[in-house]
C-alpha cells in the first residue's frame, strides 16, 4: 500500500530512528568488544539526549495519532494497546541506560516501527477523514520539527 501524503513527516522521522537504530547497534558492538567503559558513559549522554530530544516529540505525536485513530476503534483495541505498551517499554529501556536495555532496545524498536508501518499506517489510511488525515499531519510536522531542534551533530544519533 503506498503511503500517503499525510504520514510523510513520520516516515522521514523513521528513516532517522533506522540510522539511530543501526549507530546503536555498531556502538554497542565496540563497547561489548573493547569493554569501553568511557565509550559508554559518552554513548549513554547521547542516547538520554536522543530520548529527550528525537524520541519523546515523536511518541507525543504518536500518542495524538492513536488518539485521532482511536476515534474509529474500540478502546481496548489490541493494536492500540501494543502501540502504548511499546512506548512506555522503548522509553523505560533507555532510561535505564544499561548495556543490556540497550542491546534489548534495537530489536524491540525495530519491532515497534515495523508494527507501525505494517499495521498503524495503512489502518490510519483506511479509517481517518480527509479532516482527521490533516489533523495527523498538522501534528506529525509539528512534532518532527521540534524534535530536530535544529541543534544536532550531524551523524551523532540522527
Amino acid at each position: 500500500m503506498k503511503t500517503e501524503y499525510f504520514l510523510l513527516p513520520i516516515t522521514q522521522w523513521r528513516q532517522e530512528a533506522v540510522e539511530v537504530c543501526a549507530e546503536i547497534t555498531e556502538t554497542l558492538k565496540t563497547i561489548q568488544k573493547d569493554g569501553g567503559g568511557s565509550i559508554f558513559m559518552e554513548f549513554s549522554a547521547k542516547i538520554r539526549d536522543f530520548l529527550q530530544n528525537r524520541l519523546e516529540p515523536h511518541f507525543q505525536a504518536e500518542a495524538k495519532l492513536m488518539e485521532i485513530l482511536g476515534r474509529h476503534l474500540a478502546p481496548n483495541e489490541k493494536k492500540l494497546q501494543r502501540i502504548l505498551s511499546d512506548r512506555s517499554r522503548l522509553s523505560g529501556l533507555l532510561q535505564n541506560g544499561s548495556l543490556e536495555s540497550m542491546l534489548l532496545f534495537v530489536p524491540e524498536f525495530q519491532d515497534h516501527l515495523r508494527f507501525e508501518e505494517d499495521e498503524i499506517f495503512p489502518l490510519m489510511q483506511e479509517k481517518l477523514s480527509d479532516a482527521e488525515k490533516k489533523e495527523a499531519e498538522l501534528e506529525l510536522v509539528k512534532s518532527y520539527h521540534s524534535s530536530k531542534g535544529g541543534k544536532r551533530d550531524p551523524g551523532s544519533l540522527v
